[in-house]
């Protein structure tokens, strides 16, 4: 289901945005599609998301899988703010150079934790 969404996605004319909404019945997630998720996709055909099997549930022993996008969200690039040119810095003493700090390579987000809300209903509806 989520693969045909993304490829109504990645058409992109009316026609697909109205299928779009049949499934999904929410006007924000179909924004949230088209504008956001299928785009990361443009250059591939097929293959979005990747099934992920887990451990069977305690309890009553069901299979459990987890869903997820083959590709991450780009982030935007951060703009800094230029330095004023009017007036010249004083010269700094040079510091002692820092360690780099080792940051913890970044998880993938999980398909259910990026699209939640794509399949999230409001407080309201019933959900049919």
């Amino acid at each position: 289901m989520v693969e045909r969404l993304i490829s109504l996605g990645k058409e992109g004319s009316v026609h697909s945005r109205r299928r779009a909404y049949r499934w999904l019945r929410d006007r924000d997630s179909v924004k949230h599609l088209f504008a956001e998720v299928a785009p990361r996709f443009l250059d591939c055909h097929g293959g979005y998301t990747r099934v992920l099997k887990l451990q069977p549930r305690a309890g009553d022993g069901a299979s459990q899988a987890v869903l997820e996008l083959t590709r991450l969200p780009v982030a935007p690039a951060k703009v800094q703010p230029k330095a004023k040119t009017a007036k010249a810095a004083p010269p700094q003493a040079p510091e002692a150079k820092k360690a780099p700090t080792e940051t913890a390579p970044k998880k993938p987000k999980r398909f259910l934790e990026g699209l939640r809300d794509l399949f999230r209903t409001k407080k309201g509806d019933s959900g049919q």
